[in-house]
This record gives C-alpha cells, structure tokens and sequence, in this order.
C-alpha cells in the first residue's frame, strides 16, 4: 500500500528529469572543459611522435651533407691531380731545356776565356807536362882547345811555351821526367837539364837553386848574363869538381832554369857548346 503511495511522487520525479534541459552555460562549460581534456590528453602522444621523425630527420641531413663534402673533396683532389701534369710538366721540362741552354752557353763563354788566356799564357795544368820538338839542323863553327871545328847542332822547341834553342849534336839525347828536360851524353858524363818556373824572377828563386849546389865551391859570385847574347835578362853562377852551374833567365812572367854538368875531361869543348845554347834562345 505504502509502494502505491510513492508510486505517483517518483512518476513525477523521472518526468522532471526528462523534462528538464541543462542550462545553456552549463553546457558550453562542460563541453570546454572536456576539449581541454583532450587537448591535454593528446600532447604527450603528439610529441612522441614528433621527435623521433624529427631526430631521424636531422641525422639524415647530417649524413647527407658529410657525404656531399666528402664526395667535392674527392673530386676536387682527381681534378688537381689530372690537371697538375699537363700544366707543371711542360714548366719543368722549359726550364730544364732552358738550364741546359744556360749551361751550355755558360761552357761555351768558359772554353771562350780558357781559349783566350791559354793564348796569351800557358795554364799551370798544361805546364806541368813539358814537350819537346825537334827542328831543324845546322852546322856552326866552334874552338875546342884552341882550334875551331865544325859541330852540327839541332834546333828544338820547349812547349807549351814555345822557347827555342840549340843543342849540339854531340848532346842530343834527352829525356822527359815530370816538369824537367834532360839533354846528355852516351855515355853520360855530359847533361844539360830544362824546366820552367811560372810567375817569379831569377832573384825569387836564386835562394834554392843555390841550395842544390851546396856541398859545391862556386867558381864565382852570381853575375848578369852578357846582354848581346840574346834579348833576356838572366844571371848565371859556376861551380866545380864537377864542372857545373845555371842560367836564370827572365822570359815573360816565367823563368826558364837551364842547369849544367860535365866530365872534367870534357870541359874544354862544353863551354863553347854552352855559348852557342845561350845565342840560340829566342
């Protein structure tokens, strides 16, 4: 009975529910407030898909461009290597042709020069090795022990420096050693000996010729050779026991050393002989 009293009350209850609508504010706070919800519930899923494209993204460009860099490098590098040769080895081979021109005109003015001095002075590398040629013979009268006799002698040429003179017949073996020329006898009793001292004077090296004659007593003091023998200046000193002694004589820058010796039964016929020798050079 008391279920049939309440009955009509709840009837009216679920008619005012049903009826009634939801305030219009209400409503719009409602539908904010579950938008906001949402937005607040989407942002993590968003970002988490964001950043991971966005990493993969930049890794992307990063490998992107070290490939391009690398990849210029290296083109770069075949391209200065292909174009090196054809731009550098043309230069090098001009200036190695151009070296050689320089070199060989250079060798050319320098054989010039040697050329030109060697006309005007013997080189001391060309003096060190002494030459003789033979010219022509002639006969001249001399006095031996008082009486004359006629003696053929050989003109000869002492080269590189072209001074000529004569040898008598009687001593016209000779010998070349080094920077000396020996004339002598056979058998060798009799010798006459040449060289050439360059750039100096009889009185220079006066001191060590002299010294070879030490252990010999000179015959006389150092004196002048006779002025109308031949156009040189010179001095001359003798000694003895042998029978020996030089000529110094001037001749351009050099001095032509003529030293002498001979056999004590031979000394009347090797003055005269001698004489005819200090004539002869010219």
């Amino acid at each position: 009975m008391k279920e049939n009293n309440h009955q009509p009350l709840e009837n009216k209850l679920k008619k005012l529910k049903l009826s009634s609508t939801l305030d219009l504010n209400k409503k719009e706070e409602i539908v904010m407030a579950l938008q906001k919800e949402a937005r607040t519930k989407k942002k993590p899923n968003r970002f988490w898909i964001y950043f991971p494209t966005a990493a993969v993204i930049v890794l992307c460009g990063i490998f992107i461009y070290n490939v391009i860099i690398d990849n210029d490098a290296s083109h770069n590098a075949n391209d200065s290597n292909q174009e090196e040769p054809p731009v550098q080895q043309p230069i090098e081979e001009d200036n190695k042709d151009e070296t050689e021109d320089n070199e060989q005109e250079t060798n050319v003015e320098t054989d010039k020069t040697t050329n030109e001095e060697e006309d005007e002075q013997p080189t001391s590398e060309e003096t060190g090795s002494l030459s003789i040629t033979e010219g022509d013979s002639s006969k001249k009268t001399i006095l031996v022990e008082g009486m004359e006799e006629e003696e053929l002698f050989i003109t000869y040429t002492l080269e590189p420096y072209d001074i000529q003179f004569e040898i008598a017949d009687y001593i016209n073996n000779y010998e070349i050693n080094d920077d000396q020329v020996r004339f002598y006898t056979d058998p060798s009793y009799s010798s006459i000996t040449m060289e050439i001292k360059e750039n100096t004077t009889p009185e220079a090296i006066l001191p060590d010729i002299q010294q070879e004659y030490a252990a010999n007593e000179p015959v006389e003091e150092v004196n002048d050779l006779p002025t109308d023998e031949n156009s040189y200046y010179g001095v001359f000193q003798n000694f003895y026991d042998p029978p020996q002694g030089f000529y110094l004589y001037q001749i351009g820058d050099h001095v032509f050393v003529i030293q002498y010796e001979y056999g004590i039964e031979g000394g009347d016929g090797m003055d005269p002989r001698l004489e005819v020798l200090r004539k002869s050079i010219k």
